[in-house]
């Protein structure tokens, strides 16, 4: 069993990414870092069932948040999913995801209330 979590952060805007992984490095985690969908699921497909949650934006080039949360979420259904926005919740209704399986954190946000809403959802 292992004890340190591992977490992909996706997201097309630098400056999210930097703030959340220096945030999430110093909470403990692994960080793994995407700039968009399809290299978050590259990634997945390399590290495997050590990852345990996924923080994607949800607008974002090639392939967007919602798609890559169903495509995770059918192919590796244990992976914690948060996703992040600036717009209304209502961007991820019906997306097929069980509730208690996702997360929506509102943008503008800090890294350390990002870092606590994926820990309390952890839990």
């Amino acid at each position: 069993m292992k004890d340190k979590k591992s977490i992909i952060i996706a997201d097309d805007d630098l400056d999210i990414l930097e703030p959340m992984h220096d945030a999430f490095s110093r909470a403990g985690f692994d960080v793994l870092i995407a700039n968009d969908g399809v290299e978050a699921l590259r990634m997945l497909d390399t590290a495997g069932a050590s990852v345990d949650v996924l923080l994607t934006d949800v607008d974002m080039p090639r392939m967007n948040g919602k798609d890559l949360a169903r495509v995770i979420r059918s192919h590796h259904p244990g992976i914690k999913i948060v996703l992040m926005s600036g717009k209304t919740n209502d961007l991820i209704v019906n997306l097929g995801i069980p509730d208690g399986h996702l997360l929506c954190i509102r943008k503008p946000f800090t890294p350390a209330s990002a870092v606590k809403a994926v820990l309390d959802e952890m839990r």
